[in-house]
């Protein structure tokens, strides 16, 4: 079945588009930094490094998420003769590299690359934090995306191959980002190969994590800490009522990740849920993804503060440029404060880049 793409114009004619692809590679991997939502497997609350330094040349992406996963990301376009079997070893030698790199190493190239400091990322309770990606380093427990902007059958052969023939920690993924503009409109056409083949591989070996639920998470509250599962689902249900996608997460125990579009912006998941033994449920606010919007950051902030009873350090994080991602005891609000606060960043997100600037 073909996949030409055409464009109605205003006289009821039908036409190709008149632009394709991508000036070079570099842009193709600025448009991945900026979207890493758009890689198969990556959610929008993953951190992005460019240019990681591996030793043998630089990684075009190492996408890092709060559950400590590791997805390294080599771009190439067709006309590079690289993309038909080059390519493949480029990202295998780029994977031996991270294998068994001592995480301090890892953190110190991601610095030095400009990547958001990794205690940010991660979070204090996500799923282990630096313990968590330290293994995954320590595994070679990675996720592989080869990004291109036109697969062919040496990829389809390939990836096929790889993902029969490798462990299941480890799933290889190539995927077509087609680029179509006309006039002043631009069309993206992504288009995975290999996805289902790598998900099967793990879910046969049982090495698929779990994601959970509302309800798992609720539960995990009624039995691990009673006294604040009422203000847990006052926020949950007040955040559906909102509007809000609120979806489970993949973290080792019950963890949630709220999402809403922000005015300005797009969508975002501004908080994530997470539980740990030691301090129950636990809410995290990313004033980090918000870096490069100050007025939408210092927005988030007001209002976090403003309900998170001695929960929130407004100056520590405005000194750090809102690049903080702390987290607090859910076991400090009431149910009511957990309506407000849920009410609260329902409006911060629908006044996003028109919240009022800090004075």
């Amino acid at each position: 079945m073909s996949d030409q793409v055409l464009f109605r114009a205003p006289d009821g004619s039908w036409n190709e588009p008149s632009t394709r692809g991508y000036v070079d590679e570099d842009a193709l991997q600025a448009l991945l930094a900026a979207h890493p939502d758009l890689l198969p497997g990556v959610t929008g609350d993953s951190a992005v490094c460019r240019e990681f330094q591996s030793g043998v040349g630089p990684a075009d992406l190492v996408v890092v998420d709060t559950e400590g996963s590791i997805t390294l990301v080599v771009c190439k376009l067709a006309a590079n003769r690289e993309v038909r079997r080059e390519v493949i070893g480029q990202v295998l030698d780029y994977a031996s590299r991270l294998w068994r790199m001592p995480i301090e190493s890892f953190a110190a190239q991601w610095i030095a690359r400009g990547g958001t400091p990794l205690p940010d990322v991660l979070g204090d309770t996500a799923g282990g934090g630096l313990t968590a990606l330290a293994d995954n380093l320590a595994a070679g427990r990675f996720r592989i995306i080869l990004a291109v902007d036109e697969i062919n059958e040496d990829l389809r052969r390939i990836v096929e191959y790889l993902n029969a023939m490798t462990v299941p920690a480890t799933t290889l993924v190539a995927i077509e980002f087609r680029r179509l503009a006309h006039d002043s409109t631009e069309i993206l056409m992504p288009r995975v190969y290999g996805a289902e083949l790598a998900d099967a591989k793990q879910v046969a070996d049982g090495t698929a994590r779990h994601r959970w639920t509302i309800a798992e998470y609720l539960d995990w509250c009624t039995v691990n800490a009673p006294a604040t599962e009422p203000a847990v689902r006052a926020f949950i249900t007040q955040l559906q009522a909102d509007q809000w996608q609120v979806l489970g997460g993949k973290a080792a125990t019950p963890s949630l990740n709220a999402s809403h579009d922000i005015a300005g912006i797009g969508r975002k998941w501004p908080i994530i849920l997470y539980t740990g033994v030691a301090t129950g449920p636990v809410l995290e606010c990313r004033y980090a993804d918000f870096h490069a919007f100050p007025d939408v950051a210092e927005g988030l902030l007001r209002v976090t503060s403003i309900d998170v009873p001695s929960g929130i350090d407004p100056a520590g994080i405005r000194a750090q440029d809102y690049r903080k991602r702390p987290s607090f005891p859910i076991n400090r609000l009431e149910p009511a404060l957990a309506r407000s606060l849920a009410a609260g960043l329902t409006a911060w997100a629908a006044a996003g880049t028109g919240f009022p600037p800090h004075p």
